[in-house]
């Protein structure tokens, strides 16, 4: 009996999404972006070679519009899953519309930052995600369904998945090995919400990307410093993303 309730709990846990997935070893530029042609920009370089400080790390990368910042960030995250120092990566964004085209533009990407034997989820974390084709298409409702899925799109990058346990509830979220969604959801991990501790616990092993600072108010301003300080806490590193950072927000 006991190895029978065994089986159907690694069954369940393993639909649920919650196993971990195992990070590629040796992350590179043209290992996780193989369709770009050229040389990587001197950003991006800096990002594949930049000696990684011990213990949770802030990184702030300042650059022009179009000069492949988050490359650089999605580089830099890799580089810090594979040392084990986490087990995925969130994408905050200001807005559900920048949210919903970083979510179509690491389908094809994301699954390079893991071995190939893994099947990670991405998930997209906003008000408006049941609607969003790909994503509600991306959504496995069991391990069976994972298991068939999987060995249908086997070596094909951009097959975006994620298991329906995690995608009913934003709060669930941030238990994907990927996540994009906007920056409120981050925010309310850091708010007196109900369940926020869980918000924040999934934030703690994932590489926190934040895009378009520069695009935050005040208050939001706030709000991001204090989750950054509830994030190194945890042993949490982040990524801030800017095009013109202000002076006194840096």
């Amino acid at each position: 009996y006991g190895r029978y309730t065994q089986k159907r709990a690694d069954g369940a846990v393993k639909a649920a999404g919650l196993l971990p997935a195992s990070s590629v070893a040796s992350p590179s530029f043209n290992g996780l972006f193989p369709d770009i042609k050229g040389a990587p920009s001197n950003l991006q370089t800096w990002a594949e070679s930049v000696a990684l400080p011990d213990g949770p790390c802030l990184a702030i990368i300042e650059d022009v519009t179009g000069s492949g910042k988050t490359e650089a960030a999605l580089v830099l995250a890799a580089r810090l899953m594979a040392e084990k120092r986490a087990g995925g990566a969130y994408f905050a964004l200001p807005t559900m519309a920048t949210a919903n085209a970083m979510f179509d533009r690491l389908g094809g990407s994301y699954r390079r930052m893991f071995d190939p034997a893994s099947e990670p989820s991405l998930v997209l974390a906003h008000g408006g995600g049941e609607v969003n084709a790909g994503f509600t298409g991306s959504i496995f409702a069991s391990a069976r369904s994972l298991d068939e899925y999987v060995a249908e799109k086997r070596g094909d990058a951009s097959s975006a998945v994620c298991a329906a346990w995690i995608a009913d509830d934003r709060r669930k979220a941030f238990l994907a090995q990927i996540g994009v969604g906007t920056i409120d959801q981050a925010f309310v991990a850091v708010l007196p919400a109900k369940h926020q501790a869980l918000r924040l616990w999934g934030l703690s092993d994932r590489v926190l990307i934040v895009d378009e600072v520069h695009a935050f108010d005040a208050y939001m301003g706030r709000e991001l410093e204090r989750l950054l300080e509830f994030h190194a806490a945890l042993g949490g590193s982040a990524i801030v993303l800017s095009a013109t950072l202000p002076e006194s927000q840096r």
